[in-house]
């Protein structure tokens, strides 16, 4: 029977969510690794039911001091 368009067009969007997730990932990794080296950096996100990233909030003492001055 072979391939499909549909198929074809299934994996694509497969491949798109799995890349999607894997963004956030890395955002997730490097924020960790900026919370190891700085207690003062924060951050929290927020994922939907299927696990795409919803929210995203991050802070460092530079933007707090910034907050202050504003």
């Amino acid at each position: 029977m072979g391939c499909m368009k549909m198929d074809i067009n299934n994996m694509v969007r497969d491949d798109r969510i799995d890349l999607k997730n894997y963004d956030v990932d890395l955002i997730v990794e490097e924020f960790e690794m900026k919370k190891l080296g700085n207690k003062d950096f924060f951050y929290d996100l927020v994922k939907d039911d299927e696990g795409r990233l919803k929210h995203l909030f991050w802070t460092n003492p530079t933007m707090i001091e910034n907050y202050k001055l504003f």
